[in-house]
């Protein structure tokens, strides 16, 4: 059973269902998606530029915090119309920062995100996505190898793996002769024992962490677990 990475994705994917990630919330879908923006039955879409600028900025916003409070960050950014890079950038500063202070570390996100977005515009990557390299988005100031590849695969639909707290903490529970340290480590693992597949790659990564939030927590609650019968840690 031992990095039997698909069946894992199988049983997790029976029990959860599809995640629908990353939820839109800035444009409307009707039949698309739902009240809090997830587009279940369409997970690999065609991304408007609207909708780069909104994932990309929550994967910044997400950092050091949950997700309720970077959706209530990103409603308000609809309900003042904050939804493309130039209406983010014309904003004053401190109103952006008033708004974004629930996520933590407010005044480093607010750096982040000027960083991020101005180095979009510069080289066009919101309207010409596919010029984007991984490279060239871990040499801006605040984006680490997770955000990076959140905004890949979710806002710019590239195939790579989002390795996070999450992914870790599963990985080494159902094997604990693991001896992963790196990013890097972690990333090989999943993409080397599943299918090399984009809507995999989404869906796993939601999953994994819709699965650790509600059961598989720190403290975890085994009992409820699909995975109680496969896991190194319930043994």
């Amino acid at each position: 059973m031992k990095n039997n990475l698909i069946f894992i994705y199988e049983k997790l994917f029976e029990t959860h269902g599809p995640q629908g990630w990353w939820p839109l919330l800035f444009e409307e879908r009707k039949n698309f998606t739902d009240s809090e923006g997830y587009h279940k039955k369409n997970t690999i879409y065609t991304q408007t530029r609207t909708d780069r600028f909104e994932i990309s900025t929550g994967a910044v916003l997400t950092q050091n915090t949950n997700w309720n409070n970077v959706y209530s960050c990103l409603t308000d950014f609809k309900k003042y119309s904050i939804t493309t890079p130039e209406s983010f950038l014309d904003k004053d500063i401190d109103f952006i920062k008033n708004i974004i202070r629930r996520t933590g570390y407010y005044n480093q996100k607010y750096l982040k995100l000027v960083n991020l977005i101005s180095f979009f515009q510069k080289n066009n990557y919101f309207e010409l996505p596919e010029k984007l390299s991984r490279e060239a988005l871990l040499e801006i100031w605040g984006i680490g190898e997770e955000t990076a590849d959140s905004i890949l695969l979710y806002a710019f639909n590239r195939k790579t793996f989002v390795i996070d707290a999450y992914s870790k903490r599963i990985a080494s529970r159902l094997d604990s002769t693991l001896k992963l340290k790196t990013y890097k480590d972690y990333q090989k693992y999943f993409t080397e024992n599943i299918p090399d597949d984009l809507e995999i790659f989404n869906q796993y990564h939601a999953l994994i962490v819709k699965h650790c939030v509600e059961i598989c927590r720190k403290k975890p609650y085994c009992d409820k677990c699909i995975l109680f019968s496969y896991c190194d840690k319930a043994i």
